[in-house]
Parts: structure tokens; sequence; C-alpha cells
């Protein structure tokens, strides 16, 4: 069995390794804080780099589709200023149809009143003839 002094000197030497283990691990640890810090550095560059391209691709982009609603704008505009000439156009010729019915209804109008004239006239003379024949008969008798 080892004696005290023994057992003292075996634990101061392991007293000097877990010292110097712990004195490596804490270099350790200082070193990959600082690589931590190099690699948060690092990162947060990278980050502002791609949110620097996503807003110049956000402007990019708002201009291209600002650019073909203008675009696509104009084209409607123009479509719709040559439909509404042409609906105006067909308008026109719908009016013009439609005072040719109204002409040609009051010349209709005015055939079947002059007809209407005629019918009476020719009535009219009608019943004379029939009464002067019924008059010439009956006179003869």
């Amino acid at each position: 069995m080892p004696t005290i002094e023994e057992r003292v000197a075996y634990l101061e030497g392991s007293m000097k390794d877990h010292a110097t283990q712990f004195s490596e691990l804490r270099t350790d640890i200082r070193e990959v804080r600082t690589d931590v810090r190099g690699l948060r550095d690092d990162m947060n560059r990278r980050f502002e780099q791609l949110d620097g391209r996503l807003v110049a691709l956000d402007e990019k982009w708002d201009k291209r589709v600002t650019a073909l609603d203008d675009k696509w704008d104009k084209r409607f505009m123009a479509l719709d200023d040559k439909w509404d000439k042409r609906f105006t156009a067909v308008d026109q010729r719908f009016t013009t149809v439609d005072q040719r019915f109204t002409t040609v209804d009051q010349r209709f109008t005015a055939l079947d009143d002059k007809m209407g004239r005629h019918f009476t006239w020719i009535v009219g003379i009608q019943v004379a003839t029939i009464l002067a024949i019924f008059g010439a008969l009956v006179g003869s008798r």
C-alpha cells in the first residue's frame, strides 16, 4: 500500500495534468469563439450581400412589371379606343336603319290613308251606281 506522501504526490501530479488540460481546453474554447465570431461576421456580410442582391432583384422585377403593365395598358387603351370607334360606327348604322324604317313606316301609313280614301270613293261610286240602276229599274215599271 502506498504511503500518504506517495498518494499526495500522485494527486498533485494528476492535478497538474488536469490544470494543463483545463488550460488547453480554455485555449481551444477561445479559438472556437474567435472562429465562431469570424464565421458570424462572414455570415452577416454574406447575408447583407444577399439582401442587397434581393433588393436589387426586387427593384429590377418591379421595373419590368411596371413596364409590362404600362405596355399592356397602352395596348388595351388602343383596343378600347378602336372598339369604341367601331361600336359608334355600328350604332350610327343602326340609327340610320331606324330612320329608314321610320320613313318606310310613314310611307305605309300615307299609302294606307290614300287607299282608305280610294276605298271610300269606290264604295260610294258603287252604291251610287246600284241606286241609279235600281232607280232606273223602278222608274221603268
